[in-house]
């Protein structure tokens, strides 16, 4: 009995390979691949989330291609794909620089499955150390989208345990989605960590430090990053908007020559920043600047034919409460 049991299984094995060695080549020779599959319905009736991994397996050379194969699979055949199916996809379009359909691939996962049990499937299925490095970045990145800091929080460190370094991307992502959550000591020490494992910071990175430095109210540090001369407009915008909602606008208007100076052109958002603190503390001289400047600079129409209404909207896109106020 034992020996037919093994023979059994050692014939289903056989079978197995025959058939995902078929279905394989139908779709690597055949660009009709999808009637040719549908006509033979005894080929495919069968076929499980194993054989599904194998075919995978066997086409990984055109990653394309496997990704339309699962994606048709599922749609068509109704069969679930395995975790690691997934993540093996997703070592094989990074490592061919697919990083768009890779994401795309990732993204349902870190939402349906434990992070633990994605983390250790990326491991598990990895090729290469740069496999690893880039399926895990990317894994951090759409925890720091979807802003589950927990999962990438455990991401992060499974970076750091593997011997990875998190690249800018990745980095940006997490370090902005702390900043956005308010996990300002978290934010901090996750920075202090990325930089210590080689991570690279870039103006994005040196733009989010600000914001940080702001929401600590730390606001001349924020400035002496500013400084830098690596931060964008909305950073100089969100500085600015600091020191109005305190009553500084000494500080405020300081920025604003500063940009000036340096070509970023200020906009519409950073005057009107410094025009709805002043409408708060009651500072008629510095809304009598703003108004001016801002009408100089063709941000404002002329006063006699100024329209009230997209004034007040434009300011309530920003929410800037104060001036619409007065406005009215």
């Amino acid at each position: 009995m034992p020996k037919l049991s093994s023979s059994l299984k050692w014939r289903n094995n056989l079978k197995d390979k025959q058939i995902t060695t078929l279905i394989s080549s139908i779709i690597l020779q055949r660009k009709q691949w999808i009637p040719t599959l549908l006509s033979n319905s005894s080929l495919i009736s069968g076929l499980t989330p194993h054989h599904l991994h194998e075919i995978l397996l066997k086409t990984q050379s055109h990653p394309l291609l496997s990704l339309r194969f699962l994606q048709w699979a599922q749609s068509t055949l109704r069969l679930q794909p395995l975790l690691r199916s997934h993540t093996k996809l997703a070592h094989v379009l990074l490592l061919s620089n697919l990083s768009t359909p890779a994401k795309h691939l990732l993204e349902p996962l870190v939402r349906s499955y434990p992070s633990s049990s994605v983390l250790d499937s990326i491991l598990r299925t990895s090729p290469c150390s740069q496999s690893r490095s880039l399926v895990l970045n990317s894994v951090l990145e759409s925890y720091s989208s979807l802003r589950m800091i927990p999962e990438a929080l455990e991401s992060f460190r499974f970076i750091m345990v593997c011997g990875c370094i998190p690249s800018t991307r990745s980095y940006n992502a997490f370090l902005g989605s702390l900043c956005s959550s308010t996990q300002i000591r978290k934010a901090w020490s996750f920075h202090a960590s990325a930089l210590r494992i080689g991570a690279v910071p870039d103006g994005r990175t040196w733009s989010l430090l600000a914001k940080l430095l702001c929401k600590e109210g730390k606001l001349e540090n924020a400035e002496k990053v500013l400084g830098l001369d690596c931060c964008d407009v909305p950073t100089y915008d969100f500085v600015v908007d600091c020191y109005s909602k305190k009553g500084d606008f000494k500080s405020a208007i300081h920025l604003l020559r500063v940009m000036i100076d340096k070509g970023l052109g200020p906009t519409f958002c950073t005057y009107g920043a410094i025009l709805d603190g002043s409408c708060e503390f009651g500072d008629a001289r510095v809304v009598g600047f703003v108004l001016k400047e801002m009408i100089v600079k063709g941000l404002l129409p002329m006063v006699p034919c100024l329209d009230y209404d997209w004034v007040i909207r434009r300011l309530c896109e920003l929410e800037k409460t104060f001036c619409c106020r007065d406005v009215l």
